[in-house]
């Protein structure tokens, strides 16, 4: 075989392995990440059912958005938690479900669900992590939580806060159960 016809092969596999890789989800619920408040507010609403709660600070840079209602899947959603970072957008959201007798299953639903659509969860943490194939940075978290009295599904994109260099975003209360409505 000539070296060209090795070339060409070594190509289509090395294409075909990096677009096997994936940076992850590219937001949350149509929520493209790096939104500004106003579409956040605008997509949440398209939903139906969705009510805009409250603004609050979060870090110097940052604003939290929630929303009550609407659901996520088959379930009624609670509470819906959106940060957007004054300059790059929206980077994190949390979506809180209520435990009903109706959702016996929903955290082991939920969790078939992403493992089927994203493949297995990390064997350390049980989140599932998308990696950058160019780097090898980790890109997008996305972690459930199951709690007493509901669950907690967080997707995160750990691109933005990354970017946004000597200042802090307010992450840790993003990783906080949060029942405040």
């Amino acid at each position: 075989m000539r070296l060209s016809t090795y070339i060409g092969a070594i190509i289509v596999v090395c294409a075909f392995t990096l677009s096997a890789q994936s940076d992850g989800p590219d937001g949350f619920v149509g929520v493209p990440w790096g939104a500004t408040f106003e579409e956040v507010k605008e997509i949440m609403s398209e939903r139906g059912e969705t009510t805009f709660y409250r603004e609050q600070d979060a870090g110097p840079r940052a604003k939290e958005y929630t929303f009550h209602f609407g659901k996520f899947a088959y379930a009624d959603v609670s509470l819906w938690r959106f940060l957007v970072d004054n300059d790059y957008g929206f980077y994190s959201a949390t979506v809180v479900i209520d435990k009903r007798p109706e959702y016996t299953y929903i955290a082991e639903d939920f969790r078939r669900n992403l493992t089927d659509k994203y493949g297995d969860p990390d064997a350390d943490t049980g989140d599932w992590i998308f990696y950058s194939p160019a780097s090898a940075e980790p890109v997008v978290r996305i972690s459930l939580t199951e709690f007493n009295d509901f669950i907690q599904l967080r997707y995160h994109n750990m691109r933005i806060p990354s970017m946004i260099n000597g200042e802090e975003l307010l992450d840790g209360a993003a990783d906080a159960p949060h029942r405040d409505f």
